[in-house]
């Protein structure tokens, strides 16, 4: 018997429609399957800011995020988790887009309401 892949299609599309419970229990599984999965682990991260808890998304996206050779994707995705703390989510921006498209991205931010608590 053959199991079919679960996609991270699918974890995106539930986060888009705002269900975030269902979409990190697709993520939840995908890590299950395969721990060292960097992209369900940081999709699973965006997904906890979105749904209002950032302060667990900020600890998984820290190390990840943090590192001088991290992908620009995931410094943004921290930088979305530290949103309420614009200082350092803006430092982090900095690093791969320009002032204004930085103050742009956290102005975006702001606006999905994503606090860390």
């Amino acid at each position: 018997m053959s199991v079919e892949p679960i996609p991270h299609h699918l974890g995106v599309a539930l986060d888009l429609q705002g269900k975030h419970a269902a979409a990190q229990s697709v993520y939840a599984r995908l890590l299950n399957l395969s721990p060292n999965d960097n992209a369900a682990s940081v999709k699973m991260a965006l997904s906890l800011s979105l749904s209002g808890q950032a302060s667990r998304s900020v600890v998984m996206l820290r190390g990840p995020g943090s590192r001088s050779d991290a992908a620009p994707r995931v410094r943004q995705d921290l930088a979305v988790a530290l949103s309420g703390n614009t200082g350092e989510a803006e430092k982090l921006l900095l690093t791969d887009l320009s002032p204004s498209d930085a103050a742009a991205a956290l102005a975006g931010y702001r606006a999905l309401g994503i606090t860390v608590k």
